[in-house]
């Protein structure tokens, strides 16, 4: 859903985009961009091998919520680069972190904590001190999701 999705929204953008359109970004928002392309799309690898895999109903529900709240954060985040005529990443659903022969939820939400810290950095640093007002709105109103995130694989591992 999210490749056809990037699709359709990629040919909005080339239909509607003004002859000339400059895709002028800089190297830093270039660099968030793909960063938080690669991290949602791991974390959505990862979420899927979960939801295949676990028979932990707390896992299985975390891992639904993180997939469908990171697939909306990676759609925004799609839609801003296209408005403004950057390349978007291609969709890495190549596999996430977890192998299906290493899956276990232990590994998974080891993996998610992980995985949802590093998101946070990246976000945090680019709503306080990001060039691009629409790219640091969009990593501000992210962050809301991306915590909640942490504390539910938080609180899984604790159980």
């Amino acid at each position: 859903m999210r490749t056809a999705t990037s699709w359709v929204i990629g040919a909005l953008a080339m239909l509607t985009a003004p002859v000339g359109f400059a895709a002028d970004h800089t190297a830093a928002e270039d660099a968030f961009v793909r960063n938080a392309e690669r991290v949602g799309h791991l974390e959505i690898a990862d979420a899927r091998a979960a939801l295949r895999m676990s028979s932990n109903p707390d896992v299985r529900k975390a891992a639904e919520v993180e997939r469908r709240d990171i697939a909306r954060i990676d759609l925004k985040l799609s839609a801003i680069a296209v408005q403004k005529g950057w390349s978007v990443p291609a969709d890495e659903r190549a596999g996430g972190a977890i192998g299906v022969n290493d899956y276990s939820d232990r590994n998974y939400v080891t993996d998610q904590i992980a995985s949802a810290q590093r998101a946070i950095l990246l976000f945090r640093e680019e709503a306080q001190n990001g060039a691009d007002q629409d790219l640091q709105d969009f990593a501000r109103q992210s962050l809301p999701n991306l915590e909640a995130c942490l504390d539910t694989f938080r609180s899984l591992q604790d159980s």
